[in-house]
């Protein structure tokens, strides 16, 4: 894993994460602690998107810290990384590739839980509805064809937003890998009556 490649948002979320992993004093630092990191950062992308996708947001943060207080706690010692966190952030890099994204950005390392989360976050994601297809929707729309190519990309994403949402789809359309997800019918793989 290249953390030169990571936006600093991400950096900001994963540092976050390993403070509250230290605080609840928990022996590994796992995918609980990066979601809420990423929920309970100011001004965040993640958060906003969520809302967009009509998810309540205060509930999911309670819910995911709930989840943190769970997990195991020792005093002292080092904090490890754990192997599913390990392999989220693995596939939030590929992600970004296959999104020929230059960084990992906040996103890749959220669709990268949602994709592959673990037990504790694969039941809070279906209580609270939010799927990999919902948040490509939300996030298209706010990121167009966008690509990450600094460090800071979320200033691009505020002024995208301000545009017209005709603006928006005419930006999505055009943009292969979102106009792939834009169009998927929904039910997962299930037919569509006509």
């Amino acid at each position: 894993m290249n953390l030169q490649k990571f936006t600093q948002k991400s950096l900001e979320a994963i540092q976050n994460a390993q403070s509250n992993a230290v605080e609840y004093g928990n022996p590994q630092l796992d995918q609980q602690h990066l979601l809420l990191a990423l929920l309970q950062q100011e001004d965040g992308l993640i958060p906003g998107l969520l809302q967009k996708m009509n998810i309540n947001v205060n509930g999911l943060t309670q819910a995911v810290e709930n989840e943190v207080k769970r997990l195991p706690r020792v005093s002292g010692g080092e904090t490890r990384v754990a192997v599913d966190l390990e392999k989220a952030l693995t596939a939030a890099e590929k992600l970004a590739e296959t999104m020929t994204d230059e960084y990992v950005s906040v996103e890749h390392i959220f669709m990268a839980m949602v994709n592959a989360p673990n037990t504790a976050l694969k039941e809070l994601f279906r209580q609270y509805n939010v799927d990999r297809d919902g948040f490509m929707k939300i996030l298209a729309t706010v990121r167009g064809n966008t690509r990450v190519t600094s460090d800071s990309p979320e200033a691009t994403y505020d002024a995208l937003n301000k545009y017209d949402t005709r603006f928006h789809h005419a930006i999505v359309f055009s943009c292969p890998f979102f106009e792939e997800i834009w169009h998927r019918p929904s039910g997962k793989g299930k037919k569509q009556k006509a």
